[in-house]
């Protein structure tokens, strides 16, 4: 048993990273977190569960019924899929319909929140700073834009445009001082 966690025991606080498809692929963020919990001595374990997508709705339907079961994380393609499930969602959230979180609540309410577009902000600006004239670009497409948006929360001068480019979807993201939208 590693040094700080408790026993597994009735008490132990169960947590889940919902993934499909990962097998052939480590899993670093699992390890990452169960060393932080047993370095804390946390009772609380965080464990990898593999369900296709035509199967997460029901698995997680059960799950919230389970008194141990306190949260998860959930990668693509249940992203969307948990939202539409979460009981509630926190302003991130709401503003992208995605979670990448979500906290189980006593009474078994969903409570969902996704944290990309603030952790990318947050990447940035630990190691530069951002101003009217900073460009990031971004290739890719999806919920992660989306997030990115929702980081406007955080930071109303962060702003992201969205230029469509087939196959791939270009986004460019610049930090504005102004509020022109």
């Amino acid at each position: 048993m590693p040094q700080g966690r408790p026993p597994v025991s009735t008490t132990t606080r169960l947590y889940g990273h919902f993934a499909h498809q990962t097998e052939h692929r480590p899993q670093p963020v699992v390890a990452v977190v169960n060393a932080l919990l047993d370095q804390r001595g946390v009772d609380a374990l965080y464990v990898p569960l593999q369900v296709p997508a035509e199967h997460f709705t029901a698995a997680l339907a059960g799950l919230r019924h389970l008194r141990d079961f306190a949260g998860f994380t959930v990668t693509m393609p249940h992203k969307i899929t948990a939202a539409r499930l979460c009981d509630a969602m926190l302003p991130n959230a709401q503003a992208c319909g995605a979670v990448n979180a979500v906290r189980v609540a006593p009474d078994g309410r969903l409570i969902g929140e996704t944290f990309d577009g603030v952790g990318m902000v947050r990447a940035i600006t630990a190691h530069r700073a951002l101003h009217a004239t900073t460009r990031v670009l971004l290739v890719g497409a999806g919920l992660f834009v989306r997030s990115l948006h929702a980081a406007r929360a955080i930071d109303p001068g962060f702003d992201v445009e969205h230029i469509v480019s087939a196959p791939l979807s270009i986004n460019l993201l610049r930090y504005t001082s102004d509020q022109r939208r």
